[in-house]
């Protein structure tokens, strides 16, 4: 394991390995290396601490292993030069302001096994214009906190809900209708059953994934 705060405000700090024995990432592990730029964490990784990465405003590069089942409370918080995350498949958790203020985050891509992401996971994310949900989610039984975009945004977000099951397809938008700005989410779903739903739930609007 890479401890607490083990790398905390080395501030010189450009690139690091991490091993592929290495198993967690603790809190605060690398919080304030503003002149690292890219991270790849290996499969081995599991867990992702709280604050592990607050504050590298200069980490424009983070590949998430496909060992990763959760990712902390403001675990990337204010990483300002990321631009696009992937969240892998074996994640299940994505904590409170886990991306909270990363004001260059423009695409985020979710993997099928997340079942809970926390409020403001995403507050703060003023270029985020694009979420893509993974088909296999078990909408039934994800918890989405309805802040995650905090209370309000400038910005629209396409939405991308992947699948072509009606019934799951709708439990999503009912998932995802309690979220605060639903007033500010195009919805994208598949061609062949867009027409099939009637925009009841207050989004910006639903349409075909083109």
């Amino acid at each position: 394991s890479i401890g607490s705060e083990a790398f905390q405000s080395c501030t010189a700090l450009t690139e690091i390995t991490i091993p592929d024995n290495v198993t967690s990432i603790g809190d605060w592990a690398f919080s304030g290396c503003t002149a690292l730029t890219e991270i790849v964490i290996p499969d081995s990784v599991t867990s992702i601490g709280s604050y592990a990465f607050e504050n590298c405003t200069s980490l424009a590069s983070v590949t998430l292993g496909s060992g990763i089942k959760s990712i902390g409370s403001e675990a990337f918080q204010s990483c300002t030069a990321l631009t696009e995350i992937t969240i892998p498949d074996n994640v299940t958790s994505i904590g409170w302001y886990a991306f909270q203020n990363c004001t260059s985050l423009a695409s985020v891509t979710l993997g099928s096994g997340i079942t809970s992401i926390g409020n403001y996971a995403f507050n703060g994310c003023a270029a985020l214009t694009s979420i893509e949900f993974a088909s296999g989610i078990n909408w039934n039984g994800i918890s989405i906190d309805s802040n995650i975009f905090g209370y309000s945004i400038s910005q629209n977000i396409n939405v991308v809900i992947n699948g072509t099951d009606l019934l799951t397809i709708q439990t999503a938008l009912s998932k995802l209708s309690g979220i605060s700005v639903k007033n500010k989410l195009d919805i994208k779903i598949d061609s062949n059953l867009y027409k099939q739903i009637t925009n009841t739930y207050g989004f910006a609007s639903i349409s075909a994934i083109s």
